[in-house]
């Protein structure tokens, strides 16, 4: 069998790679990989347990020990992190995925996808400098994804989060900040990496635009730093799947010979926003698919695996974001050990969104977890509401 991967981000070449160590013969497609995508580049404790090829040296990467959080009232809580995660370049993750996957037998074809046909029961995957024959094509090609776009659906607009993001040069303490505002579902977020941080802003599309959130960017990078001539950082934006609830009980991940990973395939936490880990787990769980000649079972091993949680998170998220909810949380987070052990895993880690309620109430208070999980469920408490 021959695979078509369009899209070498982290998704897709960690595919190719897997594909081609069990001998699987793959076309990967990226006009641009590798290529720095904007965003804030944390991978999750979690990821660097469950995928050790995180902690090559060849990936350049700071580790980070510490976080300081910012309430919307202007409170800050600095917690010491007991595992920490790692920020690092996707430009880099991807080169270091890439050529691991031309190493195995791997084909890296450097054009641009610009649509892809079924012909005669095979897939002609159609470049801006010619064509190309598979059996199966997989969609990695992030949100504006053109195979899903062909074979399933694009994304709603109500199912994408705006993100703007800068790069300041210089050294920083590994510290990463997170600050939390009034009226934004999202967070500003200061990461550093090697030689410089990476801050930037998320919120859905259409709360506010986009030179709305680089002012306020700009407000957060003046109070963090002494010096003002650095703010002449050049500010990108990029689009991010955040789904609603709704929208996970009726998405495909696959169908007849082809199939989406990570970005494409909206599987973001819509929170957190985070999704360097299920890139890296679809590609995983895709792969074990086709190799077993099993791709229908794609679909049931991303809903055993973390589709659950995703829509958990997703149904918590405006009430998660409520400036009470963040000022109560991480006041308790601050006088609690047990919460604080829970609200950094959620947050720093493959959440658990499902147990939440059972964890607050074995961890914490009895009283003040009932009033947390009330206030954060109270709007979904409703006929026929899924839970």
């Amino acid at each position: 069998m021959k695979v078509a991967i369009v899209g070498a981000g982290v998704a897709g070449a960690y595919l190719s790679g897997l594909l081609a160590e069990k001998g699987c013969s793959n076309l990967l497609f990226d006009h641009l990989a590798p290529y720095e995508k904007p965003c804030g580049g944390g991978v999750t404790s979690k990821a660097i347990r469950e995928f050790p090829f995180l902690e090559s040296q060849k990936i350049a990467k700071r580790e980070i020990h510490f976080i300081k959080f910012v309430t919307p009232g202007g409170s800050s809580y600095d917690f010491p992190l007991s595992s920490p995660f790692y920020v690092c370049s996707r430009k880099e993750l991807s080169r270091f995925l890439i050529d691991r996957a031309l190493q195995s037998g791997a084909r890296f074809i450097p054009e641009k996808v610009l649509r892809v046909e079924k012909r005669k029961g095979r897939w002609k995957v159609i470049s801006d400098k010619g064509s190309h024959s598979a059996d199966l094509v997989v969609g990695a090609d992030g949100v504006k994804s053109i195979v899903r776009r062909q074979l399933w659906r694009n994304f709603d607009p109500r199912d994408l989060s705006l993100a703007v993001v800068g790069y300041i040069k210089g050294g920083f303490e590994e510290k990463a900040k997170v600050c939390f505002l009034s009226g934004v579902e999202g967070y500003i977020w200061w990461f550093p990496r090697q030689g410089y941080a990476s801050v930037g802003i998320g919120s859905p599309l259409g709360q506010m635009e986009s030179h709305q959130l680089e002012i306020l960017l700009r407000r957060f990078i003046l109070e963090c730093l002494p010096s003002k001539e650095t703010i002449e950082a050049s500010f990108k934006w990029a689009l991010v799947p955040s789904l609603r609830a709704e929208e996970f009980l009726c998405q495909r991940y696959s169908g007849e010979r082809w199939a989406l990973v990570g970005d494409a395939a909206g599987l973001v936490d819509p929170l957190t926003r985070e999704g360097i880990y299920y890139a890296l787990k679809s590609a995983q769980l895709l792969a074990e698919a086709i190799l077993k000649g099993e791709l229908g079972e794609y679909d049931r091993m991303l809903q055993r695996e973390f589709l659950g949680e995703l829509h958990k998170a997703a149904q918590l998220r405006k009430r998660f974001y409520s400036p009470w909810f963040l000022e109560i949380g991480l006041r308790l987070a601050a006088a609690s050990r047990d919460f604080r052990e829970i609200a950094l895993q959620l947050l720093l880690e493959k959440p658990a969104y499902t147990r939440l309620k059972k964890r607050l109430l074995r961890k914490g208070a009895p009283g003040a977890a009932q009033s947390i999980w009330y206030y954060l469920t109270k709007p979904l408490r409703h006929k026929g509401s899924p839970q």
